[in-house]
């Protein structure tokens, strides 16, 4: 079966450095997760781990402190029955998908990973950005090293990180109803909706 596109194939990349996007096995994390990541390390429902710390933060010299890895979860553990109980849900829900397949930008911070055996991904999964923990670099670097099982190619791994930043650098913002008592959103796109047809002309339905 060819590489994914995602995923550069075996022995095409240094073997001795960590970058961003790197697969990392659990079972082989466990000692260097032991005492102060307990939680982590014996989570069965965390497939894996992926690294999200950038990879000029992650070159021998001139590493960063801590490296800052997100839980691997299989895809269909990452949604539950509430993502099915009415049209409405399933309409959400089919929209999650499609951004989460194409790498776009999602609420959840989901980042899909195809299947692939070889890079340590057995199921079709997902990074969850929203659980995210950091580890000392120094103490286990190599350990981190040892248990990597695959590497997303850059641009790939680029985007990984691009969606960590969009996921938490959102602000809080107060909901429309409690800004606005006197007109609703639904009022105020159609208002907008049909200033702007009228500006373009467009004919009366």
């Amino acid at each position: 079966m060819p590489t994914h596109p995602m995923y550069k194939a075996e022995g095409s990349y240094s073997e001795l450095q960590l970058s961003q996007g790197d697969i990392l096995n659990r079972e082989k994390m466990k000692e260097a997760l032991a005492g102060h990541q307990d939680y982590f390390a014996n989570a069965k429902h965390f497939r894996g781990f992926c690294v999200v710390t950038q990879s000029c933060d992650l070159v021998r010299g001139q590493l960063a402190e801590f490296i800052y890895l997100a839980v691997i979860r299989d895809v269909l553990e990452a949604f539950d029955q509430r993502d099915f109980t009415n049209g409405g849900a399933q309409s959400s829900t089919r929209d999650v998908l499609t951004k989460m397949v194409t790498h776009s930008y999602n609420k959840r911070g989901f980042f899909y990973l195809p299947k692939r055996v070889k890079s340590g991904v057995t199921t079709d999964s997902v990074v969850d950005l929203r659980v995210i923990f950091c580890i000392h670099s120094r103490t286990h670097y190599e350990q981190l090293l040892q248990a990597r099982t695959g590497v997303l190619r850059e641009d790939y791994a680029g985007q990984l990180g691009s969606l960590a930043a969009q996921t938490f650098s959102r602000v809080a913002l107060p909901s429309w109803e409690d800004v606005w008592d006197d007109i609703s959103i639904k009022d105020k796109v159609k208002e907008l909706f049909d200033l702007i047809k009228q500006k373009h002309g467009a004919p009366a339905p």
